[in-house]
């Protein structure tokens, strides 16, 4: 008889997990995300994928970790874990990221997307690239860095961020995420978020011709 651990509420997350175990995508992150923290138990990529897991199993905040994830140990397993990290010292490896830990993290996205993204291996020959770019609020707590009074639908008077993101519209593909201060709009956004889609997606001149970027009002007024 099977033991009560190895069952999951989360059959369709295990799945995905055994599925992104045969691919080098933590590998990927390992290689490039150097984060500096003394190891006791678990390896700051370790922690990264906690609460990369977390946030799969619907978790809200860090601290759901310890009743998402670590009593789930087929979930564990299945995306190569044999335990689970405590939220507080997850927390504590967020904590320690710099600037430069945010840049490493993008540069393995941006492999990752590489080798893995419809959106990069399109056919500028046959169809346009389709990249629709817009930024949207995300409150936050008043102790976030950024954290700043701006538009929040339907939330007055909250602080939060906003998200910058460009995305290829016809592999329903997420290209390009940047997370600004809460008063941040897009006609300032616009510039970043179009060079770092530029860099992902290897635009040279050919392929910026055959590319069609989409911004609502807030991109600015036409000249």
């Amino acid at each position: 008889m099977l033991e009560s651990t190895t069952f999951s509420p989360r059959a369709s997350l295990i799945a995905l997990g055994n599925y992104l175990e045969n691919t080098p995508i933590w590998q990927l992150i390992e290689q490039e995300v150097k984060i500096k923290q003394k190891v006791l138990q678990h390896t700051p990529t370790d922690k990264l994928k906690d609460a990369w897991i977390s946030m799969l199993a619907g978790a809200q905040s860090l601290v759901e970790l310890n009743t998402l994830v670590r009593p789930d140990k087929a979930l564990q397993q299945a995306f190569g874990r044999e335990g689970c990290a405590d939220q507080s010292t997850v927390s504590e490896t967020l904590n320690a990221c710099n600037v430069t830990n945010v840049k490493q993290m993008q540069l393995a996205s941006k492999r990752i997307y590489q080798r893995y993204g419809k959106g990069y291996s399109h056919h500028y020959g046959k169809h346009m690239q389709i990249l629709d770019v817009d930024i949207s609020g995300l409150v936050c707590g008043l102790q976030a860095e950024g954290a700043e009074k701006g538009y929040f639908p339907n939330q007055k008077g909250k602080r939060g961020r906003q998200l910058g993101r460009v995305v290829a519209s016809r592999y329903d593909e997420v290209v390009v995420d940047q997370l600004y201060n809460g008063k941040r709009q897009l006609n300032t956004s616009l510039p970043d978020l179009i060079q770092a889609a530029e860099d992902v997606l290897d635009l040279d001149e050919t392929r910026r011709q055959q590319t069609l970027i989409r911004v609502d009002s807030g991109g600015g007024k036409a000249v």
